[in-house]
């Protein structure tokens, strides 16, 4: 029997949706994507019937800096980007290029990602591009995000993201009804 207690209104927890009556797609409450290195979900999506719903496509990264964005996508890029020196610039692209091999330590869970990253890239690098997406992301709570989490989005990052068709809401409602279907139990509204 599968119990699922879920605090919010509707499926989802930071991926559920939102849509409006003239909207053809739902749109996430929080920017989702997926990695083509995320393997579970790809098994989900096709043990649910919705495999040919999930699509990738090549994205454009940009940096916005003094008041202008900057393309951040190729290391021809991440060498043009004007507010790092060149010392600055070989730091945190040689940190980049050791993340993308050092495999997962538990000291990556010790730290928040605000005190160990500037270490690791240089003060300069961490403000002038990620400290900058912590906070885009997290706001004031950008502080308490473990280092294990940008090290994930670092490692396991690609050029080209996963999206579902008509929105990740798709694979919550699918989830619903074979939950229900099978006589499980869903509980909204309900903090576990």
């Amino acid at each position: 029997l599968v119990e699922v207690f879920e605090k919010e209104n509707k499926l989802g927890g930071l991926a559920r949706s939102l849509k409006r009556n003239n909207w053809s797609w739902s749109l996430e409450g929080f920017f989702h994507h997926f990695f083509t290195s995320d393997d579970d979900l790809k098994q989900l999506v096709s043990d649910i019937g919705l495999a040919d719903q999930l699509f990738f496509q090549s994205v454009k990264t940009s940096v916005f800096d003094s008041n202008q964005i900057f393309p951040f996508d190729t290391p021809a890029d991440f060498l043009r980007f004007p507010n790092l020196d060149l010392f600055s610039k070989i730091r945190m692209g040689t940190m980049l290029l050791l993340i993308r091999f050092l495999p997962y330590f538990s000291f990556w869970e010790k730290f928040p990602a605000d005190k160990l990253f500037p270490v690791l890239f240089g003060k300069k690098g961490w403000r002038a591009v990620w400290q900058r997406l912590m906070v885009g992301k997290f706001g004031s709570l950008a502080s308490e995000v473990s280092a294990s989490w940008l090290w994930a989005r670092l490692k396991v990052r690609s050029k080209r993201l996963g999206y579902i068709k008509g929105g990740t809401q798709k694979v919550f409602d699918r989830l619903h009804d074979l939950i229900e279907k099978n006589s499980g139990r869903i509980y909204l509204n309900s903090e576990a």
